[in-house]
């Protein structure tokens, strides 16, 4: 059974609070997520992205000293392109020693029927 909307909402609402540094493909899911108030996003696009995520955890790390425990949440896609990437993105932070966030994605995959973080107000529109 899929979400309704109010339990979607719920969910862009409690990320918005626990504010995690968000990783997505590209600047359209950054866009996305934007429309929601929800910061903390980082683009991966691009032939760096290894280098760029160790960056971004060495920065987080050093941004924030008073919350020692961030998270990181990965919205690749939900297609298989993304699914793959999310698995070498949440190894990699797990060697850099970083804690990923499974919850809203798991909660995306399986309540939802998104297939691309970029089609979120939409689908969100969309629901019932």
């Amino acid at each position: 059974m899929f979400a309704r909307r109010e339990e979607i909402e719920e969910v862009i609402e409690r990320i918005r609070e626990n504010e995690p540094v968000i990783i997505v493909e590209g600047k359209k899911d950054k866009a996305a997520l934007e429309a929601f108030q929800i910061k903390n996003i980082v683009v991966l696009n691009g032939k760096d992205i290894w280098n760029r995520m160790e960056q971004t955890v060495e920065e987080t790390r050093r941004n924030t000293k008073n919350k020692p425990n961030k998270e990181f949440l990965i919205l690749t896609d939900f297609d298989k392109k993304g699914k793959e990437l999310y698995g070498k993105i949440a190894k990699n932070l797990d060697k850099l020693g970083a804690k990923v966030n499974k919850e809203y994605r798991e909660f995306f995959q399986k309540k939802t029927k998104l297939s691309h973080v970029e089609g979120l107000a939409t689908y969100v529109e969309h629901s019932k």
